[in-house]
This record gives C-alpha cells, structure tokens and sequence, in this order.
C-alpha cells in the first residue's frame, strides 16, 4: 500500500503550508484558518488525501475535485 507523505496546503491564496509526515499538524493548522463555505478540495484520489479532507470539513461543506491527469487516468472504470 502506498501512503502519501508529503502535503501542501493553499487557502485563498492567503495562507500556504507543507507538511512532511505530519498529517495532526495539517489537520490542526487548518481548522484554526477561517473557511470558505465550500471548502474546495483538490486531489490526486488517494484515500489518504481524501480522508484528510474528512477531517477537515464535512461532507455538506466541502466540494471534492480529482485532478484532471488522475481523472483521465481512471475516467474508463466509470463507462
């Protein structure tokens, strides 16, 4: 199984951040920034990825986005 290590962050062209192995620390950084309603969430379809964003905001808050290289990538298993 591959994990994902590293992550970068970028909220309204505000606030940026990275992380390196150390997803309490996104995840804490984040929920102390003011949100937009929805949070617009950009990834590469890895389950991690999208788990963090679960922790993030809710369902109800946020819009999920797959990249378009992964998004042509997997677009076959769909039709």
């Amino acid at each position: 199984m591959r994990t994902v290590k590293s992550k970068a962050v970028r909220l309204g062209g505000i606030y940026y951040g990275g992380f390196f192995q150390d997803n309490l620390a996104l995840i804490d950084s984040l929920c102390c920034q003011p949100l937009m309603h929805p949070l617009v969430c950009l990834g590469n379809g890895h389950d991690g990825v999208w788990n963090l964003f679960r922790e993030i905001a809710p369902t109800s808050e946020r819009w999920e986005i797959l990249d378009w290289y992964h998004l042509k990538e997997n677009l076959y298993k769909v039709g």
